[in-house]
């Protein structure tokens, strides 16, 4: 996801705490910045500040719905009117929030709209199968961000989890190695990291032996990646 804040301190202290919420932030001071960024990725949610010196969110918001009518964009306003955020809306923005900004509501409605974008028409949940028990899929069930055990119980993710999954699932039996994962993460090569891909994986695994008491059939082919596997392992 993106951020366009011109205030330094609340720029870092947002996309600080979104990161700690699972989201991979790409912060920017001005539209400049923002723009140059667009041309390299120009699918991702945008969080805007309405109130910036130069061009603000308002402007950016009806210069990427003009690009992108699937596009996720979020409208920030220091503004109590009602007007303002009426007009935000009429700009093509998802959502106008107050700030300060509720984070819980704020992670809702980025899960909605990357959901969305994660979840091709028609493929809202992909099932693959345990290898131990190839009769019972796991589900994965995008636009509700949630990983569904053969059994039926479920564990909620974080988008990052959504990502690497979602890519891991579409290629079963096939290893994914971290340059792979780090680009369905969205990540530009200069962040790619397997370190980065290694820490999802690993408090995946957790959460989901925590959660529902099932180890992850998520199998690590050491030196080349991640795979799921198709079959007895």
């Amino acid at each position: 996801m993106s951020l366009v804040e011109h205030d330094l301190g609340l720029r870092e202290g947002m996309a600080s705490e979104l990161q700690g919420r699972g989201f991979h932030v790409h912060a920017f001071a001005d539209a400049l910045g923002f723009y140059r960024f667009l041309t390299t990725r120009p699918r991702t949610v945008s969080v805007l500040d309405v109130e910036m010196p130069n061009e603000g969110g308002l402007s950016i918001a009806r210069h990427l719905r003009s690009l992108d009518a699937q596009m996720g964009v979020i409208l920030l306003t220091a503004s109590p009117l009602r007007a303002v955020r009426l007009e935000g809306l009429a700009a093509g923005a998802d959502a106008c929030l107050t700030k300060p900004v509720d984070t819980d509501e704020l992670v809702l409605l980025l899960n909605r709209q990357m959901s969305r974008q994660l979840a091709s028409p028609g493929e809202a949940v992909a099932r693959f199968r345990r290898a131990s028990d190839p009769d019972a899929p796991w589900r994965l069930q995008v636009s509700t961000a949630m990983l569904h055990a053969p059994a039926g119980e479920g564990v909620r993710l974080t988008m990052s989890e959504v990502q690497v999954l979602q890519a891991l699932t579409t290629k079963v039996g096939e290893t994914c190695s971290p340059v792979a994962l780090c680009r369905a993460l969205g990540l530009t090569s200069d962040e790619w990291s397997s370190h980065r891909v290694e820490v999802i994986v690993s408090r995946l695994r957790q959460k989901v032996k925590r959660e529902i008491g099932l180890d992850l059939p998520l199998r690590t082919v050491r030196g080349h990646g991640y795979l799921w596997p198709e079959g007895v392992v």
